[in-house]
């Protein structure tokens, strides 16, 4: 099995695809858990590949957690783990001058206007 990133950031709405690249003889099965409860497939939550992605669309707040992903044969058991953070954007404002900073994804730089 593959390690997986420890730890994963994304903002509230950003899609999520946590990869579980496991192999064996035979081929093992693979499930999901998310702070101890099996994952289940739902409106928002998706599985490709046999299971070796899980795909969150839209992230939640709720969506963040310990996840880990389970490969299983009749040789054994494997578990990775890998904690998501799923966070809010937000809004400052400094004093003086009266600025508002506002905090966009980490993959934008953020704008100051000054009013």
């Amino acid at each position: 099995m593959r390690l997986m990133r420890s730890e994963v950031v994304v903002s509230i709405g950003d899609s999520v695809v946590l990869q579980c690249v496991a192999s064996g003889a035979p081929m093992p099965s693979i499930i999901w858990i998310k702070d101890g409860n099996i994952v289940v497939r739902s409106s928002h939550v998706v599985f490709a590949e046999a299971g070796q992605f899980l795909v969150i669309a839209e992230a939640k707040e709720e969506d963040s957690g310990n996840y880990a992903c389970e490969a299983a044969n009749s040789q054994g058991t494997v578990r990775q783990r890998t904690q998501l953070f799923v966070q809010t954007g937000m809004w400052k404002i400094l004093h003086p001058p009266i600025a508002m900073l506002n905090l966009v994804p980490a993959k934008s730089i953020p704008t100051i206007q000054i009013i």
